[in-house]
C-alpha cells in the first residue's frame, strides 16, 4: 500500500510538471504581436496565437538560416525577408545577433507554406518561415534593426506579403559601411609632431575621436587611412571614443560589431 501511495505521488509530480511545460510553451491564449506580423499558412498575421506554431530549439546554422528541433524531427528553416548582407564581413555579426536574440534557443516556428521550400547556396533544403522566441521577439525584425542585413520585399511562399513593412524596418536602421576595421593602431606620439596618429586598413576613412575629427593624412604604413589629431594622446584622457565613417558618411564597425571603439588609456599605444 505504501509502495502504491509513493508511485501515485510520482505520477501526480510528473504529470503536474508536464501540465506547467504546456502551458508554458502551448498556453492557447497567448499570440505573438510585431511590427510586420508573420506569413503563416499563406496568410500574413498579426497577431498569431502560440498555438498555430511548432515550438522547438533552435541552432544558427547562417546570417539567413537556422534549424530548429521539433518533436517530430529538425527542420532547416531559411529567414523569411532576410535577403543579403551589405558585405561579408557582415555574416559574423549576423549570425551573433541571431544566437543574441535566440538566448536559451526555445522558439516558436511559423512555416510560410506547408509545401513552400527553398534551395540554399549549401546545396540544402530549407522551409520558409518565421520565428518567435518564448519572450515574443520576432527573430527577422530585430536582425533588420542593426542593419547587418538586407529586407526582401518578394521573398519566396508569399514574402511578398510582409516584404514592404520589413523593408521599412531596415530603412530607419543605422547605415553601415562594407568595410570593417581589421588593422589598428593608436599611437599617442608621432614620430612627425609628437602628437596623436590613428592608422587603420579602410582607405579614405574619417576618423572622430571623442567627438572631434582628426586631420586626414592620406594613408601609408600599410594602412589605408592616417589621421592626426593636434595633441598627445594623453591629452584625450581615458575611455577615449574612437569613431570612423567612410567616405560616403556610412560607419565603418569594429570587429566586435561596435560603432564605437574605447581606448582605456590615450597615453598607451594600441593595436590589433
Amino acid at each position: 500500500m505504501k509502495e502504491m501511495r509513493i508511485l501515485f505521488y510520482i505520477v501526480l509530480v510528473l504529470c503536474m510538471v508536464g501540465c506547467k511545460r504546456k502551458e508554458e510553451h502551448h498556453d492557447p491564449g497567448k499570440v505573438f504581436m510585431s511590427q510586420c506580423g508573420v506569413v503563416h499558412e499563406g496568410m500574413l498575421k498579426n497577431p498569431v496565437a502560440i498555438e498555430e506554431g511548432r515550438s522547438g530549439h533552435v541552432e544558427i546554422a547562417d546570417y539567413n538560416l537556422v534549424v530548429i528541433h521539433l518533436p517530430e524531427g529538425s527542420v532547416l528553416v531559411k529567414l523569411q525577408g532576410i535577403e543579403g548582407m551589405y558585405g561579408y564581413a557582415f555574416r559574423t555579426l549576423a549570425m551573433n545577433k541571431l544566437r543574441e536574440i535566440a538566448g536559451d534557443g526555445q522558439a516558436v516556428f511559423y512555416q510560410a507554406m506547408p509545401d513552400c521550400t527553398v534551395r540554399t547556396s549549401g546545396g540544402g533544403v530549407a522551409a520558409v518561415g518565421s520565428l518567435f522566441t518564448i519572450d515574443g521577439v520576432n527573430y527577422v525584425e530585430e536582425l533588420l534593426k542593426t542593419g547587418y542585413v538586407e529586407a526582401d520585399r518578394y521573398d519566396y511562399c508569399s514574402g511578398e506579403l510582409v516584404g514592404e513593412c520589413l523593408k521599412t524596418i531596415e530603412e530607419t536602421a543605422p547605415e553601415y559601411s562594407d568595410y570593417v576595421v581589421s588593422d589598428f593602431l593608436w599611437k599617442p606620439v608621432s614620430d612627425k609632431d609628437g602628437n596623436l596618429t590613428v592608422l587603420l586598413n579602410p582607405y579614405g576613412a574619417t576618423i572622430y575621436v571623442n567627438g572631434i575629427k582628426l586631420a586626414d593624412s592620406g594613408s601609408g604604413n600599410g594602412r589605408g587611412t592616417i589621421a592626426r589629431g593636434s595633441m598627445p594622446g594623453c591629452n584625450y584622457g581615458g575611455n577615449v571614443q574612437v569613431k570612423v565613417y567612410d567616405d560616403e558618411g556610412r560607419i565603418i564597425l569594429f570587429p566586435d560589431g561596435s560603432e564605437t571603439y574605447i581606448i582605456p588609456n590615450g597615453c598607451q599605444r594600441y593595436e590589433f
